[in-house]
C-alpha cells in the first residue's frame, strides 16, 4: 500500500480533488474545479457524439490530476483513487446503489464499484455510493460521519449527527449504526426566498454575520417556536413594512426562523452532534442555544468539519484490501 492516496469529493457543483498521507492528517495538495457533476453531466448529454460515459467522466479527473500533480510538483500516476459524493448517482460517472438502513458505522457496508488501473486511466479507483431510507437518500454525508466517527470524541451510541447546508441532513444513529435519516431543504429555501419570492424585497443580504444582527437571528428562531411556519414566513414581509426592522436586520430574521424550524426537529436527541462549516457554525450555534438545545450539543470545529470527507477517505483506504478488488 502506497502512502499517498488521491481523495475526490465529486459534489453538484464542485470537483474537489486532494493528494493525501494514509498515516498522518497532512494533505500534499489540493485542487478545486467548478466541474462540478451536473456541469459534466451536462457536457455528456450535449456532447455530439455520445462518448462513452465512465471515460467521459475521467477525463475531468484526468485534468484535475494533472493540475495536482503540477501543485505538488510530484507525479500521481499509479496512486489509488477514492471518490464520493454525487459520482455515484444518476447524473454521475456510473450510478451505484444506495446502502439500505440499518447500517453500522463501518466503511465496508457501503456501497462502492472498483475500476483497475488501466493505460487510459492509471489509477486504481474506488466509486463510494450514498445511503437510503425508504423515503430519503444521501450521497457524500455518508463518508463525513465515517470521518467524523473514525476519532474518539465524536462516537456516540446514540444520538443525531447534523450537516447543515442547502440541504441539511440529520442523521440518526442507535446502538452505533445509522437507523434514520432526514433532508431539510434549508438552505434551498433560503435561497429561493430571497431571489424569487415576495420576500426579496423585504431583506437585503449583510456581510459577515456579526453581533448587530443577534437579536434579528433570535426573534426569527422564536418565531419558529410561536407560529405556524408558513405565517412566520410573511412576518418577514411586515417585518419591513411596519418598520419594525430594516432589510439587512430581515436577512438574518428570515435565517433564524428557518434554522429554528430545522433545528426544533433536534430536540428530543440527548445527543445533537452539529458538524457545521464556517458559513453555518455561528449561526447554528446561536440557533441552539436559544432553544435550549447547548446542554445536549456537540459542535465539531468548522476547522475539522471541512476535512472530514479526508478523513473518511483515509479510513476506507486504510481498510480496503485493494489486491483483493484487482
Amino acid at each position: 500500500m502506497n502512502n499517498l492516496f488521491l481523495s475526490c469529493d465529486w459534489g453538484t457543483s464542485t470537483l474537489r480533488l486532494r493528494l493525501l498521507d494514509v498515516n498522518s492528517d497532512k494533505i500534499h495538495g489540493e485542487v478545486i474545479t467548478e466541474n462540478g457533476i451536473a456541469k459534466s453531466f451536462e457536457s455528456w448529454v450535449t456532447s455530439k457524439e455520445q462518448p462513452d460515459r465512465l471515460k467521459f467522466f475521467q477525463s475531468f479527473l484526468v485534468q484535475a490530476i494533472a493540475q495536482l500533480e503540477s501543485e505538488c510538483g510530484l507525479s500521481c500516476q499509479g496512486y489509488t483513487l477514492i471518490i464520493s459524493g454525487m459520482a455515484s448517482s444518476s447524473i454521475g460517472m456510473m450510478e451505484l446503489p444506495y446502502a439500505k438502513l440499518p447500517v453500522m458505522l463501518n466503511e465496508q457496508v457501503l456501497s462502492r464499484r472498483f475500476f483497475p488501473a488501466d493505460n487510459a486511466f492509471p489509477y486504481d479507483t474506488l466509486l463510494i455510493s450514498g445511503i437510503s431510507s425508504q423515503d430519503d437518500v444521501m450521497r457524500g454525508e455518508e463518508t463525513e460521519l465515517l470521518g467524523l466517527v473514525s476519532g474518539i470524541r465524536y462516537k456516540f451510541e446514540e444520538g443525531v449527527y447534523i450537516f447543515p447546508g442547502t440541504h441539511s441532513k440529520h442523521i440518526v444513529i442507535k446502538n452505533k449504526e445509522v437507523v434514520g435519516f432526514h433532508t431539510f431543504m434549508t438552505g434551498e429555501l433560503f435561497n429561493l426566498l430571497i431571489s424569487r419570492s415576495t420576500l426579496q424585497a423585504s431583506v437585503k443580504k449583510s456581510g459577515k454575520f456579526s453581533q448587530q444582527y443577534e437579536d434579528a437571528f433570535i426573534k426569527g428562531v422564536n418565531m419558529s417556536q410561536k407560529q405556524n411556519f408558513l405565517t412566520g414566513l410573511f412576518k418577514t414581509r411586515t417585518n419591513q413594512l411596519l418598520g419594525k426592522l430594516d432589510e439587512h436586520q430581515n436577512f438574518h430574521f428570515l435565517s433564524g426562523l428557518l434554522i429554528g424550524t430545522e433545528l426544533s426537529d433536534a430536540m428530543d436527541y440527548k445527543n445533537i452532534i452539529i458538524c457545521a462549516g464556517a458559513k453555518f457554525s455561528e449561526t447554528y450555534r446561536l440557533g441552539a442555544k436559544v432553544l435550549g438545545l447547548l446542554p445536549q450539543c456537540h459542535f465539531v470545529p468548522a476547522a475539522e468539519v471541512a476535512l472530514l470527507v479526508c478523513e473518511g477517505h483515509r479510513k476506507i483506504y486504510q481498510n480496503t484490501n485493494f489486491k483483493h478488488h484487482a
